[in-house]
């Protein structure tokens, strides 16, 4: 995250994460932020300059059928979402989104009924 800060509160804002713990280094700069929502853990790193990696990430929902709620909560909050939730050929329903920084975030979930567990 180039602006950490920014970062964390575009998690908490918008994607209604709240902040768990905060690890600051010896010059007093914030490095890392914890942060979860609903049992989720992530952890938001600093940046330290443009050309590092982008993330793409899987978060995969418990219960699996809240896509359709968390799209229209993201939505209200004037999340970033790439891609509205859509069933994929692989039998997920995914739904993308971006952060400040261009990070990807996959949230899925089992919507199928013939692919439910008995």
């Amino acid at each position: 995250m180039l602006d950490i800060q920014q970062s964390v509160d575009y998690y908490c804002q918008k994607l209604g994460f709240s902040q768990e713990w905060i690890h600051v280094d010896q010059v007093g700069n914030t490095a890392m932020v914890g942060l979860q929502r609903n049992g989720i853990e992530i952890f938001l790193d600093r940046k330290l300059n443009q050309s590092e990696f982008r993330l793409q990430l899987y978060i995969e929902l418990d219960p699996t059928n809240m896509l359709n709620d968390l799209h229209r909560e993201f939505e209200q909050n004037g999340a970033i979402i790439i891609e509205p939730p859509k069933m994929r050929d692989w039998g997920w329903t995914v739904m993308v989104v971006s952060d400040l920084d261009s990070n990807i975030l996959k949230f899925c979930g089992d919507e199928r009924e013939d692919l439910k567990p008995i």
